[in-house]
């Protein structure tokens, strides 16, 4: 449902299943269902749901999950993210996954969160050998280098992730690409190519929730790209 533009539909749905866990006494699993939620609504443009979940949540026993530190920097609250990262560094100095796909992840979301692409850049190309791990990896550095109007690089990184849709077809990421390849294609003055890409992401949207903040800014992005394409 994500992917699809409707977070708000793909919420509700996590919730009910939580709940089913919940009465089955399946507490941990319920509050692992939740913690994925928070990160997906923030990469929406949901930052304010975003972060009124995440102070909600209880935290996930023995859990080195990223997604909610994740979205503790995306929704701004940057010092928490840190105190995990920090907590973390010494939790799992030689956890291969968490230095290289992990701990990346969440220094670069601090990074962008602060204005600081270049940093975020760089705390990414650690996890370079992860990239086809899943498109977390890629999606963040192409925005990263968006930010640091690194326009050529953003577009490699996006169409890592268009080129090789089957490696999670459901994730949300993969239409995100090819806004962020219409995004990219546009600052390097390729108005055809933006216009398509942002054709496929609406079409891939095209049930989407109408006030998803990232669906209203494409839509004004491509009317002004309409503008200048005439």
């Amino acid at each position: 449902m994500f992917a699809e533009g409707r977070p708000r539909a793909g919420r509700n749905l996590a919730v009910q299943m939580s709940d089913g866990f919940i009465k089955r006494g399946m507490r941990e699993r319920a509050r692992r269902m939740l913690g994925g939620l928070p990160r997906l609504e923030a990469e929406l443009g949901m930052t304010d749901a975003a972060r009124e979940l995440l102070l909600g949540l209880p935290p996930v026993d023995g859990s080195i999950d990223i997604d909610m530190p994740v979205a503790f920097a995306e929704s701004g609250e940057t010092a928490r993210a840190e105190a995990i990262l920090r907590e973390d560094l010494q939790k799992f100095p030689e956890d291969t996954l968490w230095q290289y796909f992990n701990r990346p992840q969440i220094q670069a979301a601090i990074s962008l969160s602060r204005n600081k692409p270049a940093e975020a850049v760089e705390a990414l190309r650690r996890g370079l050998p992860y990239d086809m791990r899943s498109f977390e990896l890629p999606a963040m550095r192409g925005r990263a280098y968006l930010a640091d109007k690194q326009y050529a690089r953003a577009e490699a990184e996006f169409r890592k992730i268009v080129n090789h849709p089957t490696v999670d077809p459901l994730s949300e990421d993969l239409p995100l690409a090819h806004l962020g390849l219409a995004r990219a294609l546009a600052f390097e003055g390729n108005v055809a190519g933006s216009r398509e890409e942002y054709l496929r992401f609406f079409d891939l949207w095209k049930d989407a929730e109408p006030d998803v903040p990232t669906l209203g800014l494409a839509k004004a992005e491509y009317a002004q790209l309409q503008r200048v394409g005439l």
